[in-house]
Order: C-alpha cells, then structure tokens, then sequence
C-alpha cells in the first residue's frame, strides 16, 4: 500500500500506537530492514517469551518467502490485500539478504530479550 501512494516501503524507522502484547507488526518491519522500531502504548503489555516465538516464526515465514496468511481467523482483518503472495517486488532477494544476515537477527533478538541494553552499530533497536 505504501508504494501505491508513493511512500518508501524501506523505511528507516517504524512506530506502532498500541502494540498491545505483541509486537509482530515491528517485528516484522525489523526483520524486514527497518532500523528502529518504536512500540508506544500507555501500559506495558509486552511478553517477552511470546514476542520471541512470533519473531522466530516470522524469521522462518521470510526465508521461505511464505504467502501472507489470510486463513479463517484473519478474514477479518483490513485492509484486504489484491494478492497475498509473497511480495517479492518489495522483498527482493537483495533486500532480504541484507535485512536477514544472522548477525542482524541475532541482535534484533538480543534486543527483545533485553530492550534497550544491546549498543550496536549493525543492526536495529527496539
């Protein structure tokens, strides 16, 4: 949607209003290449133990270049996509292969289970 309207689908940093207990969505924007990634909400929901399952899922779901899932329990939620394949006209092999090299990974993981703590200059914050 973002290169619909001529936005940048490479954004440095990203910032979810009310992320709740997950933080899948800025998950998925880090493992993706974004930079930094500001989760705001008044109450601390985040789940550690959970926020790191849903990172190594989405990890895996992007290596396999997986479709979008869409099954029954996500019917309702918008917006609807034109095609929920795999975007690989965003996600292109070069992309990915920067945005996913495991030094990244592991930093972006280190971070969730320690936010805040990990100073470095090759990979995003959380």
């Amino acid at each position: 949607m973002l290169e619909r309207h001529r936005l940048s689908s490479e954004p440095n940093s990203v910032a979810e209003l009310g992320p709740g207990d997950s933080l899948g969505v800025g998950l998925a924007a880090l493992i993706t290449g974004t930079e930094n990634y500001y989760a705001l909400d008044v109450t601390r929901y985040a789940n550690t133990d959970r926020n790191l399952s849903v990172f190594d899922e989405l990890v895996a779901m992007f290596q396999a270049h997986a479709s979008i899932p869409h099954d029954d329990d996500l019917t309702v939620v918008k917006p609807y996509l034109d095609s929920y394949a795999f975007p690989e006209h965003i996600l292109t092999p070069a992309r990915l292969q920067q945005a996913l090299r495991p030094e990244r990974l592991t930093n972006i993981r280190a971070n969730l289970t320690n936010p805040g703590a990990v100073q470095t200059a090759i990979g995003p914050q959380i």
